[in-house]
């Protein structure tokens, strides 16, 4: 997700996910449509930091979200909003103070439910598998907030969000697999479950 602003007419949308800016990617008409009718304009592109609040559960359709976002000036908010259940939400970016206390971290249970299955039947000792824990967690501990997306909302809380690593911000965590001395075997299906974008889990706790 990422959002484009008009600073001439104030008018800001956002997009679908970064992949839309590639030369070779499908045309997000929408994109394009902004695109055309600011032609000209001074355009600024904002990135998300990952961290985000709103009004009410975030996946009731009426409430307020603000999202933080980042361009080449610093800080701003994304700040989006309904008039009607019936129509889209609208934009608007505001440089004013994001006040938020977030929590980022490795969403265990689902981490180790996802390689128990990858490796079936083989298996980690329950030393190793809490020893690599405990090594993403440390390793999650010190992301920048522009290392994290967050994916989506978790309906059962509205202050809790799934979450992934930037491809960018995950290149050391896989680097540092053979250091952990696990069996042949079991590092390559290990080193295949970095094939999901989504992987480790993480989670963003409000």
């Amino acid at each position: 997700m990422f959002f484009i602003h008009c600073d001439r007419c104030d008018d800001t949308l956002r997009a679908g996910t970064l992949e839309d800016l590639d030369p070779g990617h499908e045309p997000n008409e929408d994109l394009e449509a902004f695109h055309q009718a600011h032609a000209g304009c001074p355009l600024r592109f904002y990135q998300p930091t990952g961290r985000g609040t709103a009004s009410g559960p975030w996946h009731e359709p009426m409430v307020e979200r603000w999202l933080e976002v980042r361009d080449r000036d610093g800080l701003a908010v994304a700040i989006g909003a309904r008039t009607s259940i019936d129509d889209p939400m609208q934009w608007r970016i505001e440089r004013v103070p994001f006040e938020e206390e977030i929590e980022v971290g490795l969403d265990e249970e689902l981490f180790r439910d996802v390689v128990r299955r990858a490796l079936y039947p083989h298996q980690l000792s329950e030393r190793q598998l809490a020893a690599w824990t405990l090594h993403i967690v440390s390793f999650v501990r010190s992301l920048r907030p522009a290392d994290v997306i967050v994916l989506y909302d978790d309906v059962s809380d509205p202050d809790r969000s799934a979450a992934c690593m930037t491809i960018t911000a995950r290149v050391p965590l896989e680097g540092s697999l053979s250091a952990l001395r696990f069996d042949p075997t079991i590092e390559e299906r290990i080193r295949a479950l970095f094939d999901d974008v989504e992987f480790p889990p993480l989670r963003v706790q409000r």
